[in-house]
């Protein structure tokens, strides 16, 4: 009961400190449709390691921010090896098809590839 109680406290923060893009709902539908692990591939079922995760692709500790667009249905397994990592620190670590896939991915959500997309920025309109 205390995991649960902390997971929903987690949930409770992050739904707050959404943009409003994030609900319940949406985070139902996410997990409901994934199936395998965008990272590694693995068949996403039950308990333990292959269980469903919800991952930041740019951590919050690093700048990311709670928007869909930052979120993505892994394994806890990837989610637990990912940790804080930026994601291009992390993309560097997939094997392909995977790499390739998530690069493609990142892309369609974040409008650059990572090094150029990171902190919300969008490639080419950066401002200091």
């Amino acid at each position: 009961e205390v995991f649960a109680r902390a997971g929903r406290v987690r949930g409770q923060r992050a739904l707050a400190q959404s943009d409003g893009s994030i609900s319940q709902e949406r985070v139902g539908q996410l997990f409901a449709t994934a199936k395998r692990c965008p990272y590694c591939g693995v068949l996403m079922a039950g308990r333990g390691p292959a269980r469903k995760s919800l991952d930041h692709m740019e951590p919050v500790s690093k700048g990311g921010h709670h928007t869909i667009k930052n979120l993505i249905v892994c394994c806890w397994g990837c989610n637990n090896r990912k940790k804080a990592k930026p994601f291009s620190e992390w993309l560097a670590l997939l094997v392909e098809p995977y790499k390739g896939r998530m690069l493609k991915a990142y892309v369609k959500r974040f409008g650059a590839p990572p090094e150029q997309a990171y902190m919300g920025f969008t490639w080419g309109t950066e401002s200091n």
